[in-house]
C-alpha cells in the first residue's frame, strides 16, 4: 500500500470481504472472494496490470502539481503582505490630522473596498484665511489607481511661494497645471 501498488485481496466470507472492500477502496487494492474462479482471478490481475501505468502517470502529475501549489501559496502571501505595505504606506499619505477653523470641523472615515483604492483626500490650511480641501477618485481600483491618487496629491500646487513671500493659487490654475504634469507622464 505504502508503494501504491496494486493487489487483490482474498477474503474467505461475505464479511470478511465487506471489511476488505472498504479498506482497499482507494489503496489500489482490489477485494474478492477467495471462492472466485481463476479466470477471474486472472481477468481483475489483468485489469490491475492495465491502469498501473495511468495511476503512475497520475501520481507524478499530482507531485507536479503540489509542488506547484507550494510555489503558488508562497507567490501569493508574499503578494499579501506587499499589499498590506502598501495599504499602510497610502494611509501614511493620508493627513494625520485635519486642520481646524472657528465654525468648520474636518472628520474623515477612510476605507478602501481593498488593500488600496483610488481614493486620496487631504485638507490643509493655505493661509490663516483658506482651507484647501482635496478629494480624487481615481479610475480603477486597486495598486494602479492608488498609485494614480498619490501622485496627483503630490502634484498638485495650492500655493506659490517665493522669497517675497506666497500666493495662492486658484482652483482652476491649479488644476490645469495639474492637469499638464499628468499629461507630460505619458500614462497609459
Amino acid at each position: 500500500v505504502d508503494r501504491q501498488i496494486g493487489a487483490i485481496v482474498l477474503a474467505y466470507n461475505d464479511a470478511d470481504l465487506e471489511l476488505a472492500g472498504r479498506m482497499c477502496s482507494s489503496d489500489g487494492l482490489m477485494a474478492v472472494p477467495i471462492t472466485c474462479n481463476p479466470d477471474e482471478l486472472a481477468g481483475r490481475l489483468a485489469g490491475l496490470a492495465a491502469v498501473r501505468p495511468i495511476v503512475d502517470q497520475l501520481q507524478r502529475e499530482n507531485q507536479i502539481l503540489r509542488r506547484f501549489d507550494n510555489g503558488l501559496n508562497t507567490q501569493i502571501t508574499q503578494i499579501d503582505e506587499e499589499m498590506r505595505l502598501a495599504a499602510r504606506l497610502q494611509v501614511d499619505f493620508l493627513p494625520r490630522s485635519l486642520p481646524e477653523c472657528e465654525n468648520i470641523s474636518f472628520k474623515v472615515f477612510f476605507r478602501p473596498a481593498s488593500y488600496v483604492s483610488g481614493d486620496i483626500y487631504d485638507a490643509t490650511r493655505l493661509d490663516e484665511e483658506h482651507v484647501g480641501l482635496f478629494v480624487a477618485d481615481a479610475v480603477g481600483h486597486g495598486m494602479p489607481a492608488a498609485l494614480l491618487t498619490i501622485f496627483l496629491k503630490r502634484t498638485l500646487e495650492t500655493k506659490k511661494i517665493s522669497k517675497d513671500g506666497y500666493r495662492l493659487v486658484p482652483p482652476d490654475q491649479a488644476l490645469a497645471h495639474l492637469n499638464d504634469e499628468l499629461l507630460s507622464q505619458q500614462l497609459s
